[in-house]
């Protein structure tokens, strides 16, 4: 049996209109295959749109701006937190 890479980040779209999150990780498949930020955005009709990454830790999540600086704004923290949440209860439903 493979070993499934663990995820250490992931990449997140925000939209401010709407409050939705679209996110991709470091291990969706082969890296020539990675969606990254300019690709995510593509895939939204939003124009105003936030980027940034999401960073494992022990107890929960550190979310930064595509700048590596931190995002205060619990709205947007929320957001990005459920989404990986409920991206990594479906992984775990499928396993």
């Amino acid at each position: 049996m493979k070993h499934k890479p663990k995820v250490i980040y992931y990449r997140w779209v925000y939209s401010p209109d709407t409050g939705d999150v679209t996110i991709s990780h470091n291990h969706e498949g082969h890296p020539t295959d990675i969606r990254f930020h300019g690709q995510m955005a593509a895939d939204r009709p939003e124009t105003e749109l936030l980027y940034g990454y999401a960073h494992r830790l022990d107890n929960g999540w550190k979310i930064i701006d595509d700048e590596a600086k931190s995002i205060d704004d619990p709205h947007i923290q929320a957001a990005v937190e459920r989404e990986i949440g409920k991206y990594e209860a479906r992984q775990v439903s499928q396993s």
